[in-house]
């Protein structure tokens, strides 16, 4: 129980985050891998994994 709260205080957090750093690779990774953690958001963790390893190649 206490870690389903620390997940949904992390995305939370995220998600506030997202109107400040939303291209921040750093915060996309860490995004991604708390999607990633949760299980059930396997499509937005692949999305935004896609996108920074994209990022990196240009």
């Amino acid at each position: 129980e206490k870690k389903r709260e620390y997940f949904t205080q992390a995305t939370l957090l995220y998600t506030h985050a997202d109107k400040i750093l939303m291209y921040d690779l750093n915060h996309l990774l860490g995004r991604a891998y708390i999607c990633l953690l949760e299980g059930d958001k396997m499509d937005p963790a692949e999305q935004q994994f896609n996108f920074v390893l994209n990022q990196v190649k240009q």
